[in-house]
């Protein structure tokens, strides 16, 4: 297979568990993350993935940004899966779904985190923001969900958590 260019659908969907890390900024015309019998995870890290149409993380499949990640573009991301926020600023700037049953995990360990989703959205799954600290219960790190045009909608059978483990930040949305 060859790398997924500007116009095609990325699809990744082997059998397994696996994990990708992407050293580019890749544009892709979307993108398909999970399938039967796999489980992959997408580390984004630090960079810049530019949907230029619709993307979807599967149910078992996990989406991470860490670094300052970002999805950009004229597309859409669509969460039936996980995904995990940590350790720095993230952006999601894509119009975006939490579907029934996917997670979204912002999470302030040590050290800030906040994930900006630039368009209000619904959220039909769980949210949960977590400051998470060290045994010695003196952590300050923070975890924050801001929502930057529009409102963020709980929908009915929904939730949206706020949870801290050994800390002295806080949670904020």
């Amino acid at each position: 297979d060859a790398m997924p260019g500007a116009i095609d659908i990325a699809q990744i969907d082997l059998a397994g568990t696996f994990t990708i890390t992407t050293s580019s900024d890749p544009t892709v015309a979307g993108l398909i993350l999970g399938g039967a019998d796999s489980s992959p995870t997408f580390n984004l890290g630090s960079r810049t993935l530019t949907l230029d149409g619709a993307g979807t993380i599967l149910t078992g499949a996990t989406m991470r940004f860490g670094g300052g990640g970002r999805v950009a573009g004229s597309g859409s991301l669509t969460n039936q899966g996980t995904i995990n926020v940590g350790g720095s600023t993230e952006q999601i700037d894509v119009m975006f779904q939490n579907a029934v049953g996917a997670s979204l995990l912002v999470s302030g360990a040590f050290a800030p985190t906040t994930l900006t989703v630039a368009n209000g959205f619904t959220n039909e799954g769980t949210i949960t923001i977590n400051t998470a600290g060290n045994p010695f219960n003196n952590g300050d790190g923070s975890a924050t969900l801001n929502v930057t045009s529009g409102t963020l909608v709980n929908a009915p059978g929904a939730t949206i958590l706020s949870t801290q483990f050994n800390t002295q930040g806080a949670n904020f949305l």
